[in-house]
């Protein structure tokens, strides 16, 4: 036998004990997740299911791991001690907690295994005030049926999927938005950037807040579409108090995913978002060597 082929059937054998066991490792949770992070014995089975979710021999490899692994972390995070704990084992999914630790998100992507496809997965765990119970939440990737990302209004049943790797807090009168930052795979030839604004309205998530002024228009939300060959960059300053994001140049820089030539990308200038007057306003090609000033402003801002 191959050595390769060896690795594989041998990774499916654990898979296949996973199924198994799964149901122990549920039973088991309220005395495993009393203290943080979450006991090591349960390394090894995640690790297996991350790894089999990321590089599987096929999709039904990973589609199934990804069933076995969601049903396992739905479990988990319904046991309030889950809130506190690191779980340092989990790999590859991001997990962002708000600076007021009222709620965390857990999201994470099932690649295909052509390159030619990404399902998002993701929870909202908000904890009860007594402490004593969870409110989990699942989100619904339905990214093939929004036509017009930045401008819907979502939902956790109807969610612009991705993975989050930076929330933003800010408050305007009474209300608190949360600036979520976030890469999104589309195929082999794009990915995108996405800046999503999530509003809690007594703890019913909401995606999507005219908060992103461009000129004179509003969205709902950013997607920047580029080539899955570049890298672009998308962060917070937070002393700078803006969001900083590579300008995009090429035959693409708009929301058409469908072209099979995209050679979109950073062009070696910026852009940026300063969150002004309750909103985001755009500023065009900022100059990093005069501290983030923008060296023209976005007309009627």
């Amino acid at each position: 036998m191959l050595p390769g082929s060896f690795h594989r059937n041998n990774l499916r054998r654990k898979i296949l004990l996973i199924i198994f066991l799964a149901p122990l490792f549920v039973n088991a949770q309220d005395s495993s997740l009393k203290i943080a992070p979450v006991d090591s014995s349960l390394k090894s089975p995640l690790q297996i299911l991350i790894h089999s979710i990321q590089r599987g021999a096929n999709d039904s490899v990973r589609i199934a791991s990804n069933t076995i692994f969601k049903n396992y972390l739905d479990s988990v995070l319904r046991n309030p001690s889950s809130f506190s704990a690191r779980f340092d084992s989990i790999k590859n999914v991001s997990i962002i907690t708000d600076p007021q630790n009222k709620f965390r998100i857990y999201t994470w992507t099932v690649p295909r295994f052509d390159g030619d496809h990404y399902d998002y997965f993701g929870f909202i765990q908000i904890p009860e005030a007594s402490g004593n119970t969870i409110q989990l939440i699942s989100l619904m990737d339905s990214t093939n049926s929004i036509q017009k990302p930045e401008s819907e209004k979502l939902s956790a049943a109807k969610w612009y999927g991705a993975v989050y790797y930076s929330l933003v807090e800010k408050k305007v009168g009474k209300r608190t938005y949360y600036t979520l930052l976030g890469w999104k795979g589309m195929n082999a030839i794009t990915t995108q950037k996405v800046a999503e604004v999530l509003i809690l309205e007594k703890n019913n998530p909401r995606f999507g807040y005219p908060l992103f002024k461009t000129g004179k228009v509003y969205k709902n939300r950013l997607v920047f579409s580029f080539s899955s060959q570049a890298t672009m960059a998308l962060r917070y300053d937070e002393s700078k108090n803006l969001i900083v994001f590579d300008h995009l140049s090429g035959n693409n820089s708009k929301n058409d995913t469908e072209n099979p030539l995209n050679t979109s990308g950073p062009d070696g200038t910026y852009d940026a978002l300063k969150f002004k007057s309750g909103k985001w306003i755009l500023m065009n090609d900022v100059d990093v060597r005069t501290d983030w000033k923008a060296r023209k402003q976005v007309p009627n801002e």
